[in-house]
C-alpha cells in the first residue's frame, strides 16, 4: 500500500512485455482502430527503446504483442510463473515506461499522470483486495469492449436514456495471455495473471464548467475534519441537493434495469458524479467487463445481445460470484439493488444523518420517490416493475466478511431488509 496505494500517491512506472501472439488474445471496441490507438498509448521514447530491445533478441518482431503489467505483479509472480516462456523468448522484458501512473481507488487501475486524458489501464494483480481476487481473466478482458459497446448502443438508441444524459466509460481495448495455450505444468498458475484493459478517461466526457468525483467521494471527510461537500450543501440546501443527487444517480440505473432488463454492479466507486459548481448534473458509469447481469430471455432487445467470451470452469473456482448470464430474476434485481442501495446510497444516507441531521427515513423516502416518478412516467415497463420489484421486503447481498474469511469457492449470500420496502404502498 505504501508503494502502490492511492493513499500515498507514489508514482509508478509500468513494466512492458512483448508476448508472442501464439499465447495471446485481444479484443477492441468498434470505436477505435487498434494500431493508431496503441501508438497513442506509448511514449515516443518508450517506443524507440522497446523496439531496440526487441530487435536485440533476434526475433520476428511482427509476431509479438506488447502488454503492460503492474511492477509488483512482474516482480512477485510473473517472473517465476512464466520462467519457461521467458527462456523460450515467448515473453520478452522490454523495460519500464517513461510515463508515470497513479493508482485509482482500485489498486490495479492506474491513471497516466502526465496525460490524464488518456485511457486508464486496468491490470491483473495476483492478490485478494476488498474480498475479491484481482486477477484479470482472459474472458473478462475479451468481454469488456463487447459489453461496453453494447451498453453504449442501447443508450444511444433510447430517447429516455439520451434525456438522462448518462454515459459509459467504454473499455476500448483488451489484451491477455490465454492460459489454455500454455503447458499443463503451469497453465493453472498462469490463469488471469497477465491481462489489461484500456478504459476511457472521465476527462473525455466532461463539458465546459463540469467537474467530477467518484460517488463515494460524497461522504469524504478531509484531513482538516471538514466535510468535502459542506459548501455545496450550504449553497443549495441539504434537502434540495440530496434530492437532486438521488435523481441523478438512481434514474439511469433503474432505467437500465426496467427498460432494458440489465442489472449493473454500480457501487460508489463505479459511479462518477458529474457536477457544476457542486450541483449534481449526471453520472458516468464504469467497470463493466464483468459488471452486468441479465437473462437473455428477459432483455428488451435480445437481438442486440452480445456474443460473450464464455467463462471457463476454472473461473468459478476463483470467483463464484463473477458471472453475467442467469435465469434468476430476483438475483438480477439484487445485483443492481445491493450495489446501488445497500452499498453506495446507504453510505451516503448514514453520512448525511451523522453530519447534516438528515433522517434516514427521509433519505429513503426521497429515493423511493425517484423510482416512483420513473414508474409513473413510463407505464410501458409495468411488467418489469413486477418482475424486478425493487420495493421487495428483502434483498440478497454478498456477505463480504465471509468472502474475506472463506474465499470465493462458494457463494456467500445473506438477506437484509430493504430500506425502500416501507414505501411500496405509495406506488400508484
Amino acid at each position: 500500500n505504501v508503494r502502490y496505494g492511492v493513499e500515498f500517491a507514489q508514482p509508478l512506472a509500468l513494466v512492458w512485455l512483448a508476448v508472442h501472439k501464439d499465447i495471446t488474445a485481444e479484443n477492441h471496441s468498434s470505436s477505435i482502430e487498434t494500431k493508431e490507438f496503441f501508438k497513442k498509448q506509448i511514449n515516443t521514447q518508450d517506443l524507440i527503446q522497446f523496439q531496440q530491445q526487441l530487435k536485440k533478441q533476434g526475433v520476428d518482431t511482427s509476431q509479438y504483442i506488447w502488454i503492460p503489467v503492474h511492477p509488483w505483479q512482474w516482480e512477485n509472480h510473473l517472473i517465476s510463473i512464466f520462467a519457461e516462456e521467458i527462456v523460450d523468448k515467448k515473453i520478452i522484458y522490454l523495460g519500464q515506461s517513461q510515463d508515470r501512473y497513479l493508482a485509482q481507488q482500485s489498486l490495479r487501475t492506474v491513471t497516466n499522470l502526465q496525460h490524464p486524458e488518456k485511457p486508464y489501464i486496468k491490470l491483473s494483480m495476483s492478490l485478494t483486495n476488498t474480498s475479491s481476487s484481482r486477477v484479470l481473466a482472459k474472458h473478462t478482458v475479451m468481454n469488456g469492449p463487447i459489453i461496453t459497446d453494447w451498453l453504449q448502443r442501447l443508450i444511444e438508441q433510447n430517447e429516455t436514456a439520451k434525456q438522462l444524459d448518462f454515459a459509459v466509460l467504454r473499455e476500448v481495448y483488451g489484451l491477455s495471455v490465454d492460459f489454455t495455450r500454455l503447458p499443463a505444468s503451469h497453465a493453472q498458475q498462469a490463469y488471469g495473471t497477465i491481462g489489461c484493459l484500456w478504459r476511457e478517461s472521465v476527462h473525455q466526457y466532461l463539458r465546459h464548467g463540469e467537474d467530477a468525483i467518484p460517488l463515494n467521494g460524497v461522504s469524504h471527510i478531509q484531513k482538516d475534519g471538514q466535510v468535502l461537500i459542506a459548501p455545496w450543501l450550504q449553497q443549495y440546501g441539504v434537502e434540495q441537493w440530496t434530492r437532486q443527487l438521488l435523481k441523478v444517480v438512481i434514474t439511469p440505473l433503474i432505467h437500465l434495469l426496467f427498460a432494458e432488463g440489465i442489472a449493473t454492479e454500480s457501487h460508489g466507486q463505479n459511479i462518477i458524479l458529474v457536477h457544476q459548481q457542486g450541483w449534481p448534473t449526471r453520472i458516468l458509469l464504469k467497470d463493466f467487463h464483468d459488471g452486468v447481469r441479465y437473462s437473455p430471455a428477459h432483455l428488451t432487445h435480445p437481438e442486440l445481445a452480445p456474443e460473450l467470451d464464455q467463462l471457463p470452469p476454472e473461473h468459478a473456482k476463483t470467483n463464484s460470484m463473477s458471472f453475467i448470464l442467469t435465469d434468476d430474476l430476483d438475483g438480477i434485481r439484487d445485483f443492481s439493488c445491493a450495489c446501488l442501495f445497500f452499498v453506495a446510497l446507504t453510505d451516503i444516507a448514514i453520512f448525511l444523518n451523522q453530519n447534516s441531521d438528515v433522517a434516514e427515513q427521509d433519505f429513503w423516502k426521497w429515493a423511493a420517490e425517484v423510482i416512483q416518478d420513473y414508474q409513473l412516467q413510463h407505464p410501458e415497463h409495468n411488467a418489469r416493475y413486477q418482475i424486478f420489484d425493487v420495493f421487495a421486503e428483502k434483498l440478497r447481498i454478498e456477505s463480504l466478511t465471509k468472502r474475506r474469511l472463506f474465499g470465493d469457492r462458494s457463494m456467500q449470500i445473506k438477506f437484509v431488509d430493504n430500506p425502500l420496502a416501507p414505501f411500496k404502498a405509495q406506488v400508484k
